[in-house]
Formats: C-alpha cells, structure tokens, sequence
C-alpha cells in the first residue's frame, strides 16, 4: 500500500468519525430542546416543549406585475402559534411573556421542527391549517 492509499483510508476514517460526532451531538442538541419547559398563559400548565404543538403560519403574497403569479411564504416564528397540550389552546407566540426563549430554541440552526413538537402544522392564509407532522 503506497503513502497516497494510506492517507485517504485515514482521512476516511476521520470523516466517519466527524459524522458520527455531528450527529450525536445534533442528537443531544435536540433532546435538550425537547425538554425544555414553557408555560401556558391559558391554562398556566408548564409542559415540555416536546409536548406543544406548532403551527407555521404563511402569509400570502399577491401577485406582482402581469406575469407573477401569487404564492405563500412562511412568517417568522415570532407570529406563529403553539398549541398548548393541556387546554388546547392556540397561543400566539408573538404574545407569550417567554416568547425570545421560543423564538430561539425553535429557530435553533439546524433542528427542524418536527424533531421538536409532538405536531406540526401549517397554516396559508385564506386555507385551513394541514398537519404536516406526524404524517397520517
């Protein structure tokens, strides 16, 4: 074996094992999220964030000029709501007294939201909400 096959059996084992790592600590990232806990202004009940639901709400975009066709984008997380699994109440995350701590473990980098909620939905303007997750 020359010194060139050497050193890519060895630089493939380093990125198997920095994929591995990746993931286990994409993992813990999102176990620690999952657990974190929130509180209902409702019904006051604290739950762990894995047990709320979230509905991505999008807003519709008319059409621009006489070729562009309307379309929908999603809001920020800011203007979106939680469904609290206690009451069931939609809350709207943009009101909630804990809303910068949402705001940022939700849009946390690289975690989707799904790997969070216990449900997911999404909302377009003008339409009923359509849950996306769990798939049915």
């Amino acid at each position: 074996m020359n010194k060139l096959q050497k050193l890519n059996r060895e630089l493939e084992r380093e990125t198997r094992a920095f994929e591995l790592f990746k993931a286990k600590n994409h993992e813990g990232k999102v176990a620690v999220i999952r657990k974190r806990v929130i509180g209902c202004p409702s019904c006051h009940a604290a739950c762990q964030l894995k047990n709320w639901g979230f509905v991505q709400e999008h807003r519709y975009n008319r059409p621009h000029g006489c070729s562009d066709g309307g379309d929908h984008s999603m809001n920020d997380t800011r203007v979106c709501h939680l469904i609290c699994p206690m009451c069931s109440e939609e809350i709207y995350i943009y009101n909630h007294n804990q809303r910068d701590q949402i705001v940022q473990m939700i849009d946390n980098e690289g975690v989707n939201k799904s790997e969070i909620f216990a449900t997911v939905w999404d909302h377009h303007e003008g339409f009923p909400s359509k849950q996306v997750f769990p798939t049915k």
